[in-house]
């Protein structure tokens, strides 16, 4: 075993042997007094790194060269192992979300809430699934008691069990809708929706402009005429959670100055508001009030959506009263899927009623909640169909109305002639009676 003082004049004896080569001379680089240009230039062991007990560590110059390259190569891979980790860590991994939601539902000129429920809530979402259901507290007989909506190929399914419902062979009833988002009539899943979709699906027409979320429309075929409808069209505002930006922050939505109405035939439509709503004013507005970050994303704990109406009894568009009000508030929050999971039965076979046929809705029986898309063989059947039959009760309905035209003519056309031969058939008969008194 070699002492410091050993190795010490081992390597200066190295350096005189070896700097000759170079062209130094042995005085100009001996010892620890050697000028740093022969370290520049000489490629020889430089010095001993450490020696601790009985073991020696000697460091020469061509390892000392490869120690540094596998440093920085470590250093390298490093960066790119974060880099790779940050653009893991952007996509979410399946992850649950429970807690309570309160709905309020207020008229024009009070403040007390005419409308009042407490739910419970569960959130699920893996790649591009997703799933919520909404239970009503303390629901009455008869009332809608758990809601549940989930994305199927090419929109969302939804139905509605009802409390005190019994098995009286009725099948529960699902109806399936080609947009990317719960029914906005249902203020409880659209704010769960709102709060825990990543990166949601919003109706944008371009940077600045979306068509209107209808609260007001019930049914999803009454929805999708209007919601495509030019005038329901507002500007909008939204901002994410950062800095993953995978949750809303907020989203404000303008209605450019019109109403929906009931028509004379029952049927939605359009009205222009006038004086000062004819230019817009804030429709509705979701905000992200408290999140907290879970294993380096950032979820939203506390959320709240508001749905405005104008007060007519006003001259400014800022003058408005909240007609909605939902608050969600987070009780748990995890990764995997298994809480929604293990929440309530679904129903084993429902009565599908699917609009994302485009103009021929159809119907038929799903089992286990089994969903397939549209260009499925068996709902193509199901749409040749529907469109047969659409157009036979078209060519009934034009040959019934032929039928009735012309009947119509016919009898106009008769009734003269049957006035004339009456009168002519008196006539004769009169003339009869004159002659032959």
């Amino acid at each position: 075993m070699l002492t410091i003082q050993q190795l010490e004049e081992k390597e200066n004896q190295m350096a005189h042997d070896h700097f000759p080569k170079h062209g130094f001379s042995a005085p100009d680089c001996d010892g620890r007094k050697m000028p740093k240009h022969c370290f520049r230039r000489a490629a020889r062991p430089r010095r001993v790194a450490m020696v601790t007990g009985r073991v020696s560590i000697l460091i020469t110059a061509p390892f000392q060269k490869t120690l540094c390259r596998l440093i920085l190569l470590s250093f390298l891979l490093g960066c790119v192992g974060m880099s790779v980790f940050a653009a893991v860590n952007t996509e979410t991994p399946p992850f649950a979300a429970s807690g309570t939601i309160t709905t309020k539902a207020f008229r024009a000129g009070e403040e007390s809430p005419h409308y009042q429920a407490e739910f419970t809530f569960t959130f699920a979402s893996s790649n591009d699934w997703w799933e919520v259901e909404v239970v009503r507290l303390n629901a009455g007989q008869g009332e809608g008691e758990i809601e549940n909506c989930r994305v199927v190929p090419g929109g969302v399914r939804n139905y509605v069990l009802f409390k005190g419902r019994t098995n009286d062979g009725a099948l529960d009833v699902a109806t399936v809708c080609p947009i990317p988002f719960p029914p906005p009539t249902s203020p409880s899943m659209f704010v769960a929706w709102l709060s825990f979709c990543p990166v949601p699906h919003l109706p944008t027409i371009d940077a600045k402009r979306m068509h209107r979320f209808l609260e007001d429309i019930t049914s999803c075929s009454g929805t999708l005429d209007l919601m495509a409808d030019p005038r329901n069209e507002g500007k909008y505002s939204v901002a994410y959670l950062n800095p993953e930006e995978l949750f809303l922050k907020q989203l404000k939505v303008w209605n450019g100055g019109v109403a929906i109405i009931t028509g004379n035939d029952n049927q939605p439509q359009f009205r222009n508001f006038s004086g000062a709503f004819e230019n817009g004013f804030l429709d509705s507005e979701f905000e992200a009030t408290e999140s907290t970050n879970l294993h380096g994303i950032t979820f939203p704990l506390r959320t709240i959506y508001q749905h405005y109406a104008p007060n007519w009894a006003t001259e400014t568009n800022d003058d408005l009263y909240r007609s909605v009000y939902s608050e969600l508030i987070v009780s748990q929050l995890s990764f995997g899927t298994h809480e929604l999971r293990n929440g309530n039965a679904k129903p084993v076979e429902m009565f599908a009623f699917d609009l994302r046929p485009d103009k021929f809705p159809v119907r038929y029986l799903v089992r286990n909640d089994q969903w397939k898309p549209v260009t499925d063989p068996q709902i193509q059947t199901l749409v040749r169909l529907a469109r047969q039959s659409k157009e036979a009760t078209r060519t009934k309905s034009t040959s019934e109305t032929r039928t009735a035209v012309r009947f119509f003519f016919g009898l106009v056309t008769a009734v003269p002639i049957v006035i004339f031969l009456v009168r002519a058939y008196k006539k004769t008969k009169m003339k009869n009676q004159k002659t032959n008194p």
